[in-house]
């Protein structure tokens, strides 16, 4: 024990546990952290536009989340990929393939996030088939169902 009345600690000095070497500081009501002020990215005002498109009470799927997280992905490099265009087009000894390379990239990009758009299904109208017509559909192209049956 030491003065204090308290066990000392017998573990080694790495095993002990970390003292803070600042006190706690407290903020002032009415602070915001700087990160919450910041601006949203293209991608995230991308996702949110796709969002109010949904009709009330429904809800992306996990696969149209996914689809989401790309869609914002490609969307801020866009805007990556336009900077860096913006800065090579100003820049005195800009290359016209480096342009150009940057400019189809941006371009592909906007296709990609087309192509993305198309396999979200806000409206739900795309409906999975069950195993019967699934075997009907099997059975007219075929002649035989999935299960072996003629």
């Amino acid at each position: 024990m030491d003065s204090t009345g308290a066990r000392a600690d017998t573990r080694p000095a790495y095993l002990q546990p970390k003292r803070a070497s600042h006190p706690a500081r407290k903020r002032p009501p009415g602070h915001t952290i700087e990160c919450m002020n910041m601006p949203k990215t293209a991608g995230q005002q991308l996702v949110e536009l796709l969002g109010t498109q949904l009709p009330n009470g429904v809800v992306w799927s996990a696969k149209e989340k996914a689809v989401l997280t790309q869609i914002e992905a490609t969307a801020d490099e866009i805007e990556v990929l336009k900077a860096l265009l913006a800065a090579e087009v100003a820049s005195p000894e800009r290359s016209t393939h480096r342009c150009a390379e940057l400019a189809a990239e941006v371009r592909m990009a906007r296709a990609a996030i087309v192509k993305m758009t198309t396999l979200l299904d806000p409206e739900m109208v795309v409906q999975a088939k069950s195993i019967q017509h699934q075997n009907a559909a099997h059975s007219r192209w075929s002649g035989v169902g999935v299960g072996g049956r003629p």
